[in-house]
């Protein structure tokens, strides 16, 4: 559970800040240590409330689903399958936006130390 804290930002500093490889890694790293617990629940909690909308939304779907379809399972189906798409395309961007802003704040809150992080 650390590592994946530890290298949950490694993609944006590589995105945002340029960095490749370790150095992105390094960074990530340096960005949680000292204020891992209050990072993790500002990762899981946006993830569970979105996760739960997302839910809530293909229950709704499905339940909707069926006034629409005759008994033919393919139909259903492929409907139950556009409805898991759709929650999908709903739950990726605002699960991106909230860890993109939660790395913003921890990199703009963390002071540069050395050479390397100055850069």
């Amino acid at each position: 559970m650390i590592f994946t804290l530890w290298y949950a930002f490694s993609l944006y500093v590589i995105v945002f800040e340029e960095r490749a490889g370790w150095q992105s890694l390094q960074r990530s790293k340096r960005l949680v240590v000292g204020r891992w617990l209050p990072l993790l629940w500002r990762l899981a909690v946006p993830a569970l409330v979105f996760s739960a909308l997302t839910v809530l939304f293909d229950l709704l779907l499905a339940a909707w689903i069926p006034a629409f379809t005759d008994s033919e399972v393919w139909g259903k189906l492929l409907l139950n399958s556009v409805a898991a798409l759709g929650g999908a395309l709903f739950l990726i961007p605002l699960t991106l936006t909230a860890q993109i802003i939660l790395y913003r704040a921890a990199a703009a809150t963390l002071p540069a130390t050395t050479e390397e992080d100055a850069s």
